[in-house]
């Protein structure tokens, strides 16, 4: 899956663009990671994130809870850098 995110770094603010192999996480997972998954379990209304800050899966523009996405993918970057 390729995704992208926007992060803040040493001031600069960027779009990360990331992948990981498909099938490394399974798809059943990857669905509960979709922000759509966290509104309904309440989630994103006690979210301190900015509302506009989701991880965007690529090519199909899908959006996922970034908290959600980061327990399941353990990437590269932190949740405090997400812009």
């Amino acid at each position: 899956m390729h995704y992208w995110v926007i992060l803040r770094r040493r001031g600069e603010v960027f779009h990360h663009r990331d992948y990981f192999l498909d099938g490394l996480v399974p798809q059943r997972v990857m669905e509960m990671t979709r922000d759509r998954f966290a509104d309904e379990l309440g989630l994103c209304k006690d979210c301190g994130l900015d509302s506009h800050c989701h991880v965007i899966e690529e090519p199909s523009g899908r959006k996922h809870c970034p908290i959600l996405f980061h327990d399941v993918v353990k990437p590269a970057w932190k949740i405090k850098e997400l812009v």
